[in-house]
């Protein structure tokens, strides 16, 4: 009979699911607030209410429904569970008009649709209609499983079906869709079409969730008080995985107390049960199915690592799926004591279940042993401990040994390493002595002896990190005085060798072995003793020890506590830092340490750890020291690990003649051992030598030679370090698609590997070459993903790099304002971390994009705050960088003198460092802002004395650019033949002088502001004459073209132009060529007040050439009115 009755949420009535509510708060309110905003917004955001099978999922759609019942302007229209009367897209339409008239649409039959009679769009018009004429301004439909309706044979299975829907969806803003999805495998059209949906996990149960709804229903069922005594919601928690669904089912089990009786009505509910987990199987894809079998047919819980070797393939292959069974959560990963991730079906009644239908076994197996996890799920040892003693005296005796085996199983114990496992009574007591506070040996010697090996028995079986044995009084009673003797240890060691136990699988016991498995030598030796008499005696159990346990050693007895630290540190349940390792190391050297092996040990470490804090002088001090002791006692595997620790550290000291020597003598050393991943670690080293000696083609071969060797001992990490150093080398080569593909194979190669510092450092090299191809969108993506990895692994200093890498893209894209809260963030980290440089770095892009924001007061600030952290630096290039962006910022603003002030302070630093690309570049920037200023003369010696530096660097184009200028200012002057007299000499042999001429209407333009109209407009003939005069040299029609067009950007008057070309028509009178004419063109329009009906009168092509210039000119044009 059953107390609590089965129901499902569609058909409970409203009280019932209000009287039943819990654990769902958060999420109601999370929905109804996503829906509230839906209200205000042109479009509405569509909801996916995320959980596995059993989650509670059509619980809330029933909740949903109820809340909005009494709302007079919005309503919720739920669809039943199981959409089998949408056959067709139409239905689905036809279904939400007919919540408008009576409320049952899904009773009505559907109709027969052919492909001609698709009305989608015309139910989408009848459906807005009926919303206007109804009182709801908005409606939420819920819909259970839409994905289904997508997926194949459903009635959106077609791509242009889901289209309409999509569509539909985004242009309905008085809707909001919510649906539900159970983590089922989907298409990638079907993922598509839910990217634009908010996704939202419902969580599981937690224990006090499960306690509220359990004394909910028995209320309901007026369930008696002593019921609720028996209710263990830990337990319930534990085997039901938090599922409602499965705490509802499960919830009759609880009335039963006797062991029987609760085995035989789990075995009912697994009979309920076995249809919807077959609909599961069915639902899941054949590779997840498989894992399944492999992690319940092989056993629970297993490492990835042994579930690739039970199914013969490799982690990398299965990853992805078992991840997807994670991700849905059927499969539930967790650390165990060994910092191993292990699997397990989050769903204990399934994994039963399935164990019980699925997997068929040939050994023999007693009444409770099919139910043997839930048994010691619902009941404490001590209770399966009572029932199995009632069995025995009841003359069970099969019954009664099974649960002991069950019990003492779980408790941790290998039950078939006992010599005495088919013997109740030494089973009962092996519990006692496993779970007793207080020992006392018996008085009688004979049962002593047998109590003693009882104990050793016991140790011995203890091997796989128990969860309930009384560690500390095993080891007491084990270890201590009392039994340890010589034959007893004897006797343990005796059996841990034959059982071939090993020596990692639980931390008491490896502690205690490792201890013996140290050579024990004269400086080790009492202390090592003392230490397992401590141990022996219960005051130091490894998995026990607290730092402040460790404090007490250390005050107490400081040589347990260096030893403990030397040898131990890695199994300590806290870290310790590198500083105090060195230090322990130091001691155990000076004090203790007296055979060559314990002092090139020490030292080994201590370099080691000198290494870890960048110490590396001394790092290498030591392993000098180190390398010395086993080059005499012929250590080569030592020998050649010191050899690449050294190369290692000048390398971090940027002596790389002396690295690439000391990693070479590791090579060599490696190749005697064939240690083939050493070796290969080695030879990467050598190539990022190569690398930062910027010879990069070698530094690649180099890498692809460690790859080979990996190709035949495996190390992924290291392989896919190669592959980051080959990508490195291959940007700084400018080679950036080969670049990419190496960093993307680098990731494929980690990416089961959890190496975010690796993955980190490829995906900035990413971003680094996006940036390169002005991809700046994706290398801010890309940047913001390492951001992510860096926040994760606590790397401050590199999140200050990331934020200034998108800082920097945001400029590049001129999203000034955004990159100034970027750059700011990354300053504050800097400043946190007093990293000058990097403050520097980002002071200077501030400064850049305020400028850009034409905030040049806080720009110059900046810049001068930069400054002052370069001088620190003693950074003379970022100096002069920094002089010279204070002076375009004075020149922004039209104050040239303070421009020229800061650039002559910045060309007073590039003499210091004797840097001729800033000299020859501050000589051209001061020369523009002396003419400026109406020191022509001055202006003209300023670009001969870049041309003077440009010269010596050979660049051509920037020695046109000042001649130019040169020019430009003798025809302000009025000495027009010394101007032609320059434009010739640097002008010869060259078509198209492109930077000599590009600005030469300056002149003109400086005398029409500044001097007189018809001193410019002499001046301007002049030009044009010489142009004219040169046109068997130079490409006249160009340079003529660029002259006028010049003269209309800077707003020269109309009429003063048109006086030019009519100088010009006169001048060449019918040789006037195209492009000249359509100057002429574009200044009659200009001159007939840009009236359009004057470009009507020209021909085709001459109109669609000014229509051009028109747009090119832009604002320009705007200036004429």
């Amino acid at each position: 009979m059953q107390i609590i009755p089965r129901f499902n949420p569609y058909t409970m009535t409203d009280d019932q699911v209000l009287k039943l509510q819990t654990g769902q708060e958060s999420s109601l309110k999370w929905a109804l607030s996503a829906i509230q905003n839906n209200q205000n917004q042109e479009s509405s955001t569509h909801i996916a209410i995320c959980g596995p099978h059993g989650s509670g999922k059509s619980f809330f759609m029933r909740r949903l429904q109820i809340h909005f019942k009494p709302y007079k302007t919005i309503s919720c229209f739920l669809f039943p569970e199981f959409q089998t009367h949408i056959y067709h897209p139409d239905d689905f339409l036809i279904s939400i008009q007919s919540f408008f008239s009576n409320e049952q649409g899904f009773k009505m039959i559907p109709q027969w649709h052919t492909h001609s009679s698709d009305n989608w769009q015309n139910n989408c018009d009848l459906l807005n209609k009926l919303l206007e004429k109804s009182p709801y301004n908005h409606l939420i439909v819920c819909i259970e499983n839409l994905n289904l309706l997508l997926s194949n044979h459903g009635a959106f299975s077609a791509e242009a079906d889901q289209l309409h829907l999509k569509f539909f969806l985004e242009n309905s803003p008085w809707l909001t869709l919510v649906t539900t999805n159970s983590y089922s495998n989907l298409s990638k059209s079907v993922s598509a079409f839910f990217e634009n949906f908010e996704n939202h996990d419902l969580s599981m149960w937690k224990e006090s969730d499960q306690e509220e709804f359990i004394k909910k229903m028995f209320r309901m069922n007026d369930v008696s008080a002593d019921a609720q005594e028996l209710i263990k919601f830990k337990a319930l928690k534990r085997f039901t995985g938090g599922s409602p669904r499965n705490t509802v089912i499960m919830a009759d089990i609880l009335q039963h107390k006797h062991i029987f009786k609760t085995s035989h009505a789990l075995e009912s509910t697994i009979d309920i049960l076995t249809p919807f987990y077959q609909h599961l199987l069915f639902e899941m894809q054949p590779n997840q199915r498989l894992l399944i079998d492999a992690i319940i047919r092989g056993g629970e819980p297993c490492s990835l690592e042994k579930l690739a070797h039970r199914l013969q393939s490799k982690e990398s292959d299965i990853h992805a799926s078992v991840l997807s069974l994670v991700n849905a959560g059927y499969l539930t990963s967790e650390k165990n004591k060994q910092d191993l991730s292990i699997l397990y079906l989050t769903d204990r009644l399934f994994s039963h279940y399935y164990r019980m239908r699925h997997v068929h076994t040939q050994k023999r197996t007693g009444m409770l042993s099919v139910v043997s996890e839930f048994l010691t799920t619902f009941y404490d040892h001590q209770e399966l401990k009572k029932y199995a003693e009632e069995f025995y005296w009841e003359g069970n005796l099969l019954i009664s040994q099974d649960l002991m085996h069950i019990t003492l199983s779980h408790a941790g114990l290998n039950v078939d390493l006992l010599p005495w496992q088919d013997d109740p009574p030494s089973l009962f007591m092996a519990m006692d002595l496993c779970q007793s506070n207080t020992y006392d040996p018996p008085k009688s010697e004979k049962k002593a002896l047998f109590q003693r090996n009882q104990l050793l028995d016991l140790f011995v079986s203890t091997q796989y990190g128990p969860e309930y044995i009384n560690k500390r009084m095993l080891g007491k009673n084990i270890l201590g005085s009392l039994f340890l003797n010589e034959k007893s240890r004897q006797y343990l060691f005796k059996r841990c060798i034959q059982n071939k136990l090993s020596y990692d699988q639980w931390i008491d016991m490896d502690l205690y072995f490792a201890l013996e498995r140290v050579q024990v030598k004269s400086g080790y030796k009492d202390i090592l003793i003392q230490l397992m008499d401590q141990m022996a005696c219960g005051e130091i159990i490894p998995d026990v020890i607290r730092e402040s346990s460790m404090n007490r050693l250390k005050n107490n007895d400081s040589e347990i506590y260096h030893v403990l630290i030397a040898f131990f540190s890695d199994r300590l349940p806290f870290e310790m830092s590198s500083s105090d390792q060195y230090e322990s190391h130091k001691i155990c050297l000076n004090k203790m340490a007296k055979s060559n092996d314990y002092k090139a040990f020490h030292l080994e470490q201590m370099g080691w750890h000198k290494g870890c804090l960048k110490q590396f002088t001394e790092a290498n001090k030591y392993f000098q020291q180190a390398l010395d002791i086993r080059k005499k006692n012929g250590q080569i595997k030592r020998i050649a690990w010191i050899f690449g620790q050294m190369g290692w550290c000048y390398q971090s000291l940027k002596d790389y003649d002396l690295s690439l020597q000391f990693h070479e003598n590791a090579c060599e050393y490696y190749t005697r051992v064939e240690d083939l991943i050493s070796m290969a670690w080695n030879i990467g080293c050598i190539g990022r030598i190569y690398g930062k000696n910027k010879q990069y083609e070698i530094a690649i071969k180099k890498h692809h030679e460690a790859l080979r060797l990996l190709e035949q001992q495996k190390d992924t990490v290291l392989s896919g370090w190669n592959w980051s150093r080959i990508a490195r080398n291959l940007t700084r080569l400018k080679r950036y698609d080969e670049a990419m593909n190496a960093h993307q194979k680098a990731m494929t190669m980690i990416e089961n590997e959890k190496n975010k510092d690796l993955e980190a450092w490829n995906l900035e090299g990413m971003a680094w070459i996006y940036g390169k191809i002005n991809q700046y969108d994706d290398a801010i993506t890309t940047q913001q993903k390492a951001l992510k990895y860096r926040s994760q692994e606590g790397n401050i200093s590199q999140q200050a790099w990331n934020l200034e890498g998108i800082g920097w893209s945001l400029g590049k894209l001129g999203r000034y304002e955004e990159a100034l809260k970027v750059l700011n963030r990354a300053l504050k980290i800097r400043e946190k971390t007093d990293h000058i440089s990097g403050q520097a770095w980002n002071l200077e892009g501030i400064a850049r994009h305020l400028g850009n924001l034409g905030n040049h007061d806080e720009s110059i600030v900046a810049h001068e705050r930069a400054l002052v952290l370069q001088k620190k630096n003693k950074n003379i290039e970022r100096q002069i960088w920094n002089f010279r962006g204070i002076a375009w910022n004075y020149k922004e603003i039209s104050n040239y003198e303070q421009s020229i002030k800061y650039l002559k302070k910045a060309l007073k630093e590039s003499e210091k460092s004797d840097n001729s690309y800033w000299q020859a570049a501050l000589w051209g920037l001061i020369g523009w802002d002396l003419r400026r200023t109406h020191r022509v003369a001055e202006a003209i010696h300023a670009h001969e004395k870049a041309i003077t530096f440009f010269k010596a660097q050979k660049n051509s184009s920037a020695i046109q650019e000042n001649a130019g200028q040169i020019a430009i200012n003798y025809f302000i002057l009025g000495q027009t033949g010394r101007a032609w007299h320059v434009l010739d000499h640097y002008g010869q042999s060259i078509r198209l002088p492109k930077k000599l001429m590009a600005r030469i209407a300056d002149a003109v333009i400086y005398l029409e502001k500044n001097v007189r109209k018809e001193t410019a407009f002499k001046t301007g003939t002049n030009i044009l004459d010489g142009i004219w005069y040169r046109r068997k040299q130079w490409d006249e029609s160009y340079l003529i073209q660029c002259f006028f067009l010049s003269l209309i950007k800077a707003g020269i008057d109309i009429y003063f132009i048109q006086r030019l070309v009519h100088h010009m028509q006169k001048r060449c009178g019918n040789s006037l060529n195209t492009e000249f004419e359509i100057i002429v063109a574009l200044i009659k329009y200009i001159y007939s007040g840009k009236n359009r009906q004057h470009l009507a009168k020209m021909n085709p092509e001459q109109r669609q050439a000014v229509e051009a210039l028109i747009d090119a000119l832009g604002v320009a044009l705007a200036n004429y009115v």
